[in-house]
């Protein structure tokens, strides 16, 4: 029953006999996808500004972003701005916690030690 509904449900892998190699190829295929999917999320969603000639200006300060920037990493904010972006969502995320909150409430709050008590 299990591998019919593996099979349903997986047409685009394919069928080994042996159980263990069947779930290493769907799990190296359901990898692959949310990989995928994450590079897709990471793409930048705003459009450039370019002129006519290919030349790109940052979205923020409309200064001509360095064209080996671009091809890099397909920018639409220069350095200078895009480093100052950076920042205010790194500040955003420690101000509500961020990681940090998380893994302390998985943990537990730290104890803190104090040399003048036992232990």
């Amino acid at each position: 029953m299990l591998i019919d509904e593996i099979k349903a449900s997986r047409l685009d892998t394919e069928w080994c006999a042996d159980p263990l190699d069947m779930a290493t190829k769907i799990t190296e295929n359901e990898n692959r996808q949310r990989i995928q999917e994450q590079l897709d999320r990471a793409k930048c969603s705003e459009q450039p500004d370019e002129d006519e000639n290919g030349t790109r200006y940052c979205l923020d300060c409309t200064e001509v972003i360095d064209p080996r920037r671009v091809a890099a990493v397909n920018a639409v904010r220069c350095v200078a701005c895009a480093t100052a972006r950076e920042a205010r969502d790194d500040s955003r995320l420690r101000r509500h916690g961020g990681v940090n909150r998380i893994v302390e409430d998985l943990a537990g709050p730290r104890e803190v030690f104090n040399p003048g008590t036992e232990l």
